[in-house]
């Protein structure tokens, strides 16, 4: 299986989509959890992360049990060296940007190529 889109609940999420959410594909290289229990992903970019959801609240619409299956995916797609590819509400220009921001996801997942 060379393509493999995983739906499953630990490589995609689905939240409420957002109209003007953008899919975009982000090699993210870093990443961690904050005592309360925030997920912060690096850009790789002059020192942005961002920070869409918690592992024990919900923010941005995104639930623990969501941001949870959203850090399985990261880990598992960093793992094999994938990219995770995300609905974003902004623009995929600001996941590359030098800015750090708080905006949820609507969909978070890996697409194996």
């Amino acid at each position: 299986m060379k393509k493999v889109l995983l739906l499953a609940a630990l490589t995609a999420v689905f939240i409420s989509m957002n109209a003007d959410a953008e899919q975009c594909t982000k090699d993210f290289p870093n990443h961690f959890v904050t005592n309360d229990g925030t997920l912060g992903f690096y850009h790789g970019i002059g020192g942005a992360w961002w920070y869409p959801c918690s592992l024990s609240a919900t923010i941005n619409s995104v639930t623990p049990e969501a941001c949870r299956a959203a850090l399985a995916t990261y880990l598992t797609a960093k793992a094999q060296k994938q990219p995770i590819t995300l609905s974003y509400p902004g623009t995929c220009a600001l996941l590359n940007s030098d800015i750090s921001h708080t905006d949820g996801f609507a969909w978070f997942g890996v697409y194996w190529q």
